[in-house]
């Protein structure tokens, strides 16, 4: 296949009319107007944004409800964002990392969300929660990992992050060993999450648990499709820390097979779509 999105694994909507496609082994954004269809590349990196080449660049991105979408940096030295205002000239956000974050450029961070004030990062294996003010580039370093609590392994880390719509982040965890939660306000707590159904079993620090997760806000339930280890979907009650496994199977009866998704997307009605 020699398509335009290949070499593409996530995206991020404007919040108007656009869905930006993120590269991933790629070295383009792939701009697609959901009106028109038309899709444009954007290929005018800055020369101070080092994409680390031949690696993974970038591995999510979020918009901040205002004028970018930041991309979050997995081997990219530096952070970039989309200004969706002006047809999508991309720059280097402008902020130093702070000292003591580790891993920038060697599969730092995996996935990005915005509570409209901040935009966070999740670490794979980087030692820090990054969160940037969207409004003054402020940025601060969060590894409060005793907080989390007992039996907490970290390992591969997180491979995404969803914002609850009030007050709180939750980590979705790759190879780390538990859900964890951290709150927006001045204390970024976090809690760990890790009574899993005896149904969901994993080999953790091996397998992937995860690749994303998605929140539904009506509910108040977080919901996270295994890619491999296990055939059921995990729901967890952000209320009660309860969680639940939810087998999945065809219409046929037939259970579906491990590996078959990596991500969810809540339509905001009834229905989880597993992509």
């Amino acid at each position: 296949s020699t398509g335009i999105f290949d070499g593409h694994l996530c995206a991020a909507f404007d919040g108007n009319q656009t869905i930006f496609s993120i590269p991933y082994t790629a070295d383009y954004v792939v701009a697609f107007n959901t009106i028109t269809g038309i899709t444009t590349e954007l290929r005018d990196w800055p020369s101070d944004v080092d994409l680390n080449s031949p690696g993974t660049p970038f591995v999510g991105a979020v918009f901040d409800g205002n004028r970018y979408i930041w991309l979050s940096p997995y081997d990219a030295k530096h952070v970039a964002r989309i200004d969706v205002t002006d047809g999508g000239t991309i720059d280097k956000a402008p902020f130093t990392w702070p000292a003591g974050v580790t891993s920038i450029g060697e599969h730092a961070f995996s996935g990005a969300a915005c509570d409209t004030e901040f935009v966070w990062f999740a670490p794979r294996k980087s030692n820090s929660v990054v969160r940037i003010n969207i409004h003054t580039n402020e940025v601060i370093h969060i590894t409060s990992w005793n907080q989390v609590g007992a039996g907490f392994v970290k390992s591969d880390g997180f491979t995404g992050i969803v914002f609850d719509g009030v007050n709180q982040m939750w980590l979705c965890p790759g190879q780390a060993n538990q859900f964890v939660r951290v709150s927006t306000d001045r204390t970024v707590k976090m809690t760990g999450f890790k009574d899993f159904p005896v149904e969901f079993q994993v080999n953790w620090g091996v397998e992937y648990a995860f690749i994303g997760c998605t929140y539904d806000r009506r509910r108040r339930t977080l919901w996270a499709p295994p890619p491999d280890g296990s055939s059921h979907l995990i729901r967890l009650d952000s209320d009660t820390g309860s969680m639940k496994a939810i087998p999945l199977f065809f219409d046929s009866g037939k259970p579906l097979p491990k590996q078959f998704y990596a991500r969810a997307v809540f339509t905001g009605g009834d229905a989880l779509m597993l992509v």
